[in-house]
Protein backbone atom coordinates (compact mmCIF):
# COMPACT_ATOMS: atom_id res chain seq x y z
CA UNK A 1 0.00 0.00 0.00
CA UNK A 2 1.57 3.34 -1.00
CA UNK A 3 0.68 6.66 0.59
CA UNK A 4 1.57 10.23 -0.25
CA UNK A 5 5.15 11.35 0.38
CA UNK A 6 6.61 8.02 -0.78
CA UNK A 7 5.49 5.89 2.18
CA UNK A 8 5.02 2.22 1.45
CA UNK A 9 3.86 -0.23 4.05
CA UNK A 10 5.43 -3.66 3.76
CA UNK A 11 2.76 -6.41 3.63
CA UNK A 12 4.20 -8.33 6.59
CA UNK A 13 4.09 -5.23 8.80
CA UNK A 14 0.85 -6.51 10.37
CA UNK A 15 -0.97 -3.23 10.76
CA UNK A 16 -4.71 -3.33 11.37
CA UNK A 17 -6.49 -0.46 9.67
CA UNK A 18 -9.71 -0.91 11.65
CA UNK A 19 -10.45 -1.43 15.32
CA UNK A 20 -9.87 -5.12 15.96
CA UNK A 21 -11.74 -7.30 18.39
CA UNK A 22 -9.99 -10.43 17.12
CA UNK A 23 -6.55 -11.27 15.81
CA UNK A 24 -6.78 -11.37 12.02
CA UNK A 25 -4.21 -14.18 11.93
CA UNK A 26 -5.70 -16.69 14.39
CA UNK A 27 -9.07 -15.27 15.44
CA UNK A 28 -8.10 -14.99 19.11
CA UNK A 29 -9.78 -12.26 21.14
CA UNK A 30 -6.78 -12.07 23.48
CA UNK A 31 -5.00 -8.94 22.30
CA UNK A 32 -3.07 -6.96 24.85
CA UNK A 33 -1.67 -3.44 24.72
CA UNK A 34 2.11 -3.41 24.25
CA UNK A 35 4.93 -1.49 22.64
CA UNK A 36 5.30 -3.03 19.19
CA UNK A 37 8.02 -2.80 16.53
CA UNK A 38 6.60 -2.24 13.05
CA UNK A 39 8.34 -2.00 9.71
CA UNK A 40 7.58 0.47 6.96
CA UNK A 41 9.25 1.97 3.92
CA UNK A 42 9.80 5.66 3.24
CA UNK A 43 11.10 6.69 -0.19
CA UNK A 44 12.46 3.21 -0.82
CA UNK A 45 14.20 2.84 2.54
CA UNK A 46 13.02 0.43 5.24
CA UNK A 47 12.66 1.63 8.83
CA UNK A 48 11.41 0.07 12.04
CA UNK A 49 9.51 2.15 14.58
CA UNK A 50 8.30 1.34 18.06
CA UNK A 51 4.96 2.58 19.30
CA UNK A 52 1.94 1.59 21.34
CA UNK A 53 -0.02 -1.20 19.75
CA UNK A 54 -1.59 -4.60 20.34
CA UNK A 55 -0.08 -8.08 20.47
CA UNK A 56 -2.03 -11.32 20.13
CA UNK A 57 -1.31 -13.52 23.14
CA UNK A 58 -1.90 -16.60 21.00
CA UNK A 59 0.44 -16.08 18.02
CA UNK A 60 2.35 -12.82 18.70
CA UNK A 61 0.71 -10.94 15.81
CA UNK A 62 1.41 -7.19 16.14
CA UNK A 63 -0.89 -4.42 15.01
CA UNK A 64 -1.98 -0.86 15.77
CA UNK A 65 -5.38 0.76 15.85
CA UNK A 66 -6.41 2.60 12.69
CA UNK A 67 -6.50 5.87 14.64
CA UNK A 68 -2.75 5.43 15.32
CA UNK A 69 -1.81 5.35 11.61
CA UNK A 70 -0.95 9.09 11.44
CA UNK A 71 1.44 8.65 14.37
CA UNK A 72 2.99 5.61 12.67
CA UNK A 73 3.51 7.64 9.49
CA UNK A 74 5.03 10.54 11.50
CA UNK A 75 7.42 8.19 13.31
CA UNK A 76 8.49 6.61 10.00
CA UNK A 77 9.03 10.06 8.47
CA UNK A 78 11.12 11.09 11.46
CA UNK A 79 13.30 7.97 11.14
CA UNK A 80 13.87 8.92 7.49
CA UNK A 81 14.56 12.54 8.43
CA UNK A 82 17.12 11.49 11.04
CA UNK A 83 18.86 9.21 8.55
CA UNK A 84 18.97 12.06 6.01
CA UNK A 85 20.11 14.57 8.65
CA UNK A 86 16.90 16.60 8.33
CA UNK A 87 15.11 18.12 11.29
CA UNK A 88 12.41 15.84 12.71
CA UNK A 89 8.83 16.99 13.27
CA UNK A 90 9.53 17.37 17.00
CA UNK A 91 12.72 19.34 16.36
CA UNK A 92 10.83 21.76 14.10
CA UNK A 93 8.05 22.14 16.69
CA UNK A 94 10.63 22.64 19.45
CA UNK A 95 12.47 25.35 17.51
CA UNK A 96 9.19 27.16 16.81
CA UNK A 97 8.17 26.99 20.46
CA UNK A 98 11.62 28.16 21.61
CA UNK A 99 10.94 31.34 19.62
CA UNK A 100 7.48 31.62 21.25
CA UNK A 101 5.80 31.66 17.85
CA UNK A 102 2.49 30.32 16.67
CA UNK A 103 2.54 28.22 13.51
CA UNK A 104 1.27 31.29 11.60
CA UNK A 105 4.06 33.52 12.97
CA UNK A 106 6.69 30.86 12.30
CA UNK A 107 5.48 30.43 8.72
CA UNK A 108 5.67 34.19 8.15
CA UNK A 109 9.16 34.27 9.70
CA UNK A 110 10.34 31.48 7.38
CA UNK A 111 8.58 32.88 4.32
CA UNK A 112 6.37 29.83 3.79
CA UNK A 113 2.66 29.12 4.11
CA UNK A 114 1.23 28.06 7.46
CA UNK A 115 0.12 24.78 5.85
CA UNK A 116 3.78 23.89 5.29
CA UNK A 117 4.61 24.33 8.98
CA UNK A 118 1.55 22.29 9.98
CA UNK A 119 2.49 19.51 7.56
CA UNK A 120 6.12 19.40 8.71
CA UNK A 121 5.05 19.16 12.35
CA UNK A 122 2.61 16.37 11.48
CA UNK A 123 5.18 14.34 9.56
CA UNK A 124 5.46 15.54 5.97
CA UNK A 125 9.13 15.57 5.03
CA UNK A 126 10.54 19.00 4.21
CA UNK A 127 12.98 19.43 1.35
CA UNK A 128 16.65 20.19 2.03
CA UNK A 129 16.29 23.87 1.11
CA UNK A 130 13.49 24.40 3.65
CA UNK A 131 15.40 22.41 6.26
CA UNK A 132 18.44 24.64 5.74
CA UNK A 133 16.29 27.78 6.06
CA UNK A 134 14.67 26.53 9.28
CA UNK A 135 18.10 25.79 10.72
CA UNK A 136 19.52 29.14 9.60
CA UNK A 137 16.69 31.13 11.12
CA UNK A 138 16.31 29.12 14.32
CA UNK A 139 19.83 28.09 15.23
CA UNK A 140 21.02 30.48 17.97
CA UNK A 141 24.68 30.39 16.87
CA UNK A 142 23.82 30.88 13.20
CA UNK A 143 21.40 33.68 14.10
CA UNK A 144 24.15 35.49 16.07
CA UNK A 145 26.60 35.00 13.17
CA UNK A 146 24.03 36.40 10.73
CA UNK A 147 23.62 39.55 12.83
CA UNK A 148 27.39 40.09 12.90
CA UNK A 149 27.63 40.05 9.10
CA UNK A 150 24.51 42.12 8.49
CA UNK A 151 21.99 39.41 7.64
CA UNK A 152 19.70 40.10 10.59
CA UNK A 153 16.05 39.09 10.29
CA UNK A 154 13.87 40.65 12.95
CA UNK A 155 11.84 38.20 14.95
CA UNK A 156 8.10 38.91 14.96
CA UNK A 157 7.34 41.35 17.75
CA UNK A 158 10.86 42.84 17.97
CA UNK A 159 10.07 45.84 15.78
CA UNK A 160 6.65 46.55 17.29
CA UNK A 161 4.78 45.51 14.13
CA UNK A 162 3.30 42.18 15.31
Amino acid sequence: MEWADGFTFVPFTHIGLVRMSRCIECGSVELRPAVVSLEGTVRGEIYIVEMKGLVCLNDGYKTIEGSDMPEFARLLADKYRSAQRLLTSEEIRSRRKRLNMSQQQFAHYLGVGVASVKRWEMGKIQDRRCDDEIRRKTDAKAHIADTRIGRFDLLPGTDGSM
